[in-house]
């Protein structure tokens, strides 16, 4: 079991990183709940597969979804990160989407202009 400390660490160093993060309940091939589903769903709809992002799987390690609440300010599960900034949850994310606004963010986040 890792210390809060190190979880923060290891969040911080994770977020610089990859371009594109996903914290979510189990792992985009099987993911753990209904909102992690729906946003590796629209991450593949919109030409990211499992192997266009890095995942992290919360439900691992117990305190993970703690510190991460505390270090992106939102409890929702999953949390997408572009560029190492929260995009938000599956319903930020979809409203995102809905405006227009989400393949731009990703793509600017991977070419490193996020």
């Amino acid at each position: 079991m890792s210390s809060r400390a190190e979880l923060r660490a290891g969040i911080d160093a994770a977020l610089s990183e990859h371009p594109l993060l996903l914290y979510l309940k189990g792992t985009p091939s099987a993911p753990a709940c209904g909102s992690s589903a729906a946003l590796v769903d629209l991450l593949a709809e919109l030409g990211y597969g499992e192997e266009g992002y890095a995942h992290q799987d919360v439900t691992r390690e117990p305190e993970l979804r703690y510190v991460l609440a505390q270090r992106s300010g939102q409890a929702e599960l999953p949390q997408l990160f572009a560029g190492g900034q929260l995009l938000g949850g599956v319903d930020a994310c979809y409203a995102l989407y809905a405006e227009g606004q989400l393949a731009a963010r990703l793509s600017g986040a991977v070419k490193g202009g996020a």
